[in-house]
């Protein structure tokens, strides 16, 4: 139930159109548009931040730190998923690049024309499933967190955690190799 309520609440903050019937993957009439691979071509924080050290804040957090760049989203023709999640982090006063993959399986539904609601479901640490809601258009997959840890250097260059959102945005590759 708390997976439900979550997910539900979630597709209200994060949605792809508020027009068209869902449906389930099953009826998508799409050629295969939703496979492939999805490199990170933008990610963006709701609050400035400076991850470098060089006094000047930014949303852009590819332009702040070459940590997001190896972000990366597999969704295979037989259901199954791979996500590279890179980032930036804090410890101890500096910056670093951490990055953790997902794995699991997904499914989409049908909103309007080319874009679909993807969930991604996973396994956790813990034996727990999860999921995480991918929102496809003719311009990618879009993926957000609500609520993020951003790194952001503090006066006298300490780096410390703030809270802000992220958007990441992954654009489909032409050379598919699922």
């Amino acid at each position: 139930m708390k997976s439900f309520f979550c997910l539900f609440i979630i597709s209200f903050l994060f949605s792809c159109s508020d027009t068209g019937a869902v449906a389930d993957a099953s009826s998508i009439a799409t050629d295969n548009i939703i496979p492939g691979v999805y490199s990170i071509e933008s990610v963006i924080s709701g609050v400035s931040v400076d991850i470098n050290g060089d006094g000047a804040k930014n949303t852009d957090l590819l332009s702040e730190s070459g940590c997001y760049s190896s972000g990366r989203i597999v969704l295979s023709d037989n259901g199954s998923f791979l996500y590279v999640c890179s980032k930036a982090d804090a410890d101890k006063g500096k910056y670093n690049c951490t990055e953790f993959t997902y794995e699991g399986r997904w499914e989409a539904k049908q909103q309007n024309g080319d874009e679909a609601l993807i969930i991604a479901f996973y396994t956790d640490e813990d034996g727990e499933e999860q999921n995480l809601m991918f929102c496809r258009d003719n311009k990618g997959l879009h993926l957000r967190y609500v609520l993020a840890d951003l790194p952001d250097t503090a006066q006298g260059g300490r780096i410390h955690l703030t809270n802000g959102s992220i958007s990441y945005t992954f654009k489909k590759q032409q050379t598919d190799i699922l």
